[in-house]
């Protein structure tokens, strides 16, 4: 069962929520939630970053859809892409995590698989040799927009449950350069999210659905969000 204590919420503190979904709101439309948060002061826990992913995740579960979060457990496949034990890849529902230093990020997706990353700006020794391997110029990794590009690249890798060292990376290659900074964009069956955070961080949403359907970005504060019209029972 997802579970957060009382002691763990006093150190995550909400910062932004993405909210997308299908104009249609029909139950068979994609809908997907995200949760950036901090976890400043979180030290004295002696709880680990990903164990504080768990415990945002659980927030936006309880948020999101509350019958759900009572009914399910976070396990993570052998690549490490996390999952919620009672679905798999084709039942609809999917979920992603990522943190950075003592930033959060979390998201539920149903009707389509989801993907997420964030990085905090900071100097990177290895950016020029991963913008390399990626076959991007190398002095791509010193460009401003490289970790728009290579959160986007992780993203659309966690969407397939595949490794970030993939050599072919179809939501990338459907999404990069198509998209602009903190608006939803669309390629095909593949729809991506890049933006940057007062914070100084860099993150990443990519999705994808079959059939390709029309989704819309709306950025609600936490206090205002309801649970899914079509929570699952």
């Amino acid at each position: 069962m997802m579970e957060t204590d009382f002691q763990t919420l006093e150190f995550i503190r909400i910062r932004k929520v993405l909210d997308i979904r299908s104009p249609a709101d029909a139950e068979d439309q994609p809908e997907a939630r995200v949760l950036i948060a901090n976890s400043i002061g979180s030290a004295g826990l002696r709880i680990s970053k990903r164990e504080l992913c768990r415990k945002l995740l659980g927030i936006l579960l309880d948020e999101t859809c509350p019958k759900l979060a009572r009914r399910v457990r976070l396990v993570h496949t052998n690549e490490g892409a996390p999952r919620l034990m009672e679905f798999n890849r084709s039942s609809g529902i999917s979920v992603s995590l990522s943190h950075s230093g003592d930033d959060l990020m979390a998201a539920i997706c149903r009707n389509a698989h989801i993907g997420i990353d964030l990085e905090k700006h900071a100097p990177r020794r290895r950016s020029a040799e991963i913008a390399s391997y990626l076959g991007w110029d190398a002095d791509d990794g010193n460009k401003p927009d490289f970790l728009a590009r290579w959160t986007l690249w992780e993203a659309s890798a966690k969407c397939l449950e595949s490794s970030v060292l993939m050599s072919e990376n179809p939501g990338f290659k459907a999404l990069d350069g198509k998209l602009e900074s903190g608006q939803l964009g669309a390629c095909g069956a593949w729809q991506g999210l890049t933006g940057r955070t007062a914070e100084m961080l860099s993150y990443s949403v990519a999705l994808f659905s079959e059939p390709p359907c029309r989704l819309e970005l709306s950025t609600p504060e936490f206090q205002a969000l309801h649970p899914w019209k079509h929570d699952s029972a």
